[in-house]
């Protein structure tokens, strides 16, 4: 067994896996960030800075599901205060049976909402192999050059009453 486990649990092992998950990635954000003057580091600390100020006053509005086939349809309004929408994803979570099933499903954001500041509606699909109640909505912050949660943290779920 030691020999099956060594190669698995060595601090060699441990020591590369940090090295090609964390450490490169991380160094590599750093040149990206710091390039041209910081220019996209200042770009991710006023996203960051935005979607704080923000964040408190985001909400749910109507939500709907309708099942075709063997799958949901979700649709839901989404307010974002004076956010940029592009700063934010919307996604449907639900709890992963299996290792392999995603947790995830991303919504996409459609029409914007008469009458509304910065409403949207966000629509999705995902399996109907399990009941709809299963899916929760959520809002995440979304920057192409984050690495989000650890970045920004927040998250906004809907609560079933909304």
């Amino acid at each position: 067994s030691m020999a099956r486990l060594t190669p698995h649990f060595s601090t060699n092992r441990m020591v590369r896996e940090y090295t090609e998950r964390c450490y490169l990635p991380a160094a590599a954000a750093w040149r990206a960030r710091s390039a041209d003057t910081g220019r996209l580091g200042s770009e991710l600390e006023r996203w960051r800075g935005a979607v704080a100020e923000h964040w408190s006053r985001l909400h749910f509005g109507k939500y709907d599901v309708e099942q075709t086939g063997g799958e949901y349809r979700f649709r839901l309004q989404i307010f974002l205060d004076e956010l940029e929408p592009d700063h934010v994803a919307a996604e449907l979570y639900a709890v992963p049976r299996t290792p392999e099933e995603p947790a995830v499903w991303p919504l996409h954001r459609g029409a914007a909402l008469a009458g509304a500041i910065n409403g949207f509606v966000f629509e999705g699909t995902a399996p109907a192999d399990r009941p709809a109640e299963h899916y929760t909505a959520r809002l995440v912050p979304s920057h192409p050059a984050a690495r989000v949660p650890l970045e920004c943290n927040q998250i906004l779920w809907r609560r079933r009453r909304e």
